[in-house]
């Protein structure tokens, strides 16, 4: 299964981070101000409230997405288009991401998500070394809720929030259990890789005011994000159309003012 090729690859990650801190060549951390992601989000109510991907390839899509995009120029067309934060992919081997993609797409003043693979509290801390808003953690990565809440803790301690991604019951549970306030409802099965726009229908009935609700994975018209903002959706998260887009600015611009 595909969770279980990324955890390996992550494995060797944390390792070769924890070699850096014990080699004393950990980089600083980051000691500027960050622009809350949660607080950013919640209150959108002229637009929609667009988290535009910064995302080169995915495991569905092998042969890439846009595999030359240049942070840069993707960057200045989300920030035009008016989306509400962008999040960067930095998982390299699949998804051929780096940290540098995060550190560029950072200078455009917006909250920036980095989405990633995080299962050990080193990744948080190298996390914190660069201008990122908010992190991903998968609640099915983890065993218990103990191990989820310790890392939304530890995100905390350096301003970063939390963006907890479920795709069921089990996962709800465990990140409410976990005290998360930001809940992202993910279509598509990481273990699989198959999507099923009818998660997020079904998990809608959950949503908590009180909570930021984003949903992500398989939205590629303004059709999807009405329909889903009429289940009660605060936020949507979205990748791949944009990124395969031949007119990026124009398929923002058109998902940004949906609801005008």
């Amino acid at each position: 299964m595909f969770l279980n090729k990324i955890i390996l690859e992550k494995k060797k990650e944390i390792e070769y981070l924890n070699t850096l801190k014990q080699n004393g060549v950990f980089p600083n951390e980051y000691k500027g101000e960050r622009i809350p992601f949660k607080n950013s989000l919640k209150h959108i109510t002229d637009k929609a409230a667009i988290i535009a991907e910064f995302k080169k390839s995915s495991p569905s899509s092998p042969e890439g997405i846009d595999l030359h995009a240049s942070p840069l120029d993707v960057g200045i067309s989300y920030k035009n288009a008016g989306v509400c934060a962008i999040s960067v992919l930095t998982e390299q081997r699949y998804f051929k991401g780096n940290m540098s993609d995060l550190e560029t797409i950072a200078n455009f003043d917006l909250p920036v998500l980095r989405k990633d693979f995080l299962i050990d509290k080193i990744q948080i801390e190298y996390t914190a070394c660069f201008n990122a808003s908010s992190l991903l953690l998968i609640a099915r990565l983890f065993e218990s809720v103990s191990s989820l809440t310790d890392m939304i803790s530890i995100a905390k301690l350096y301003s970063i929030d939390a963006v907890v991604e479920i795709f069921n019951e089990r996962d709800l549970d465990m990140a409410r259990d976990a005290k998360a306030d930001i809940i992202q409802v993910n279509n598509r099965d990481l273990d699989t890789l198959i999507i099923d726009m009818n998660t997020s229908k079904r998990l809608s009935k959950y949503i908590d005011k009180n909570e930021l609700w984003i949903v992500a994975s398989g939205i590629e018209n303004t059709h999807q994000i009405l329909e889903l903002k009429s289940y009660g959706f605060d936020s949507f998260l979205i990748g791949s159309s944009i990124m395969s887009s031949k007119d990026k600015n124009k398929l923002l611009n058109d998902f940004v003012n949906c609801l005008g």
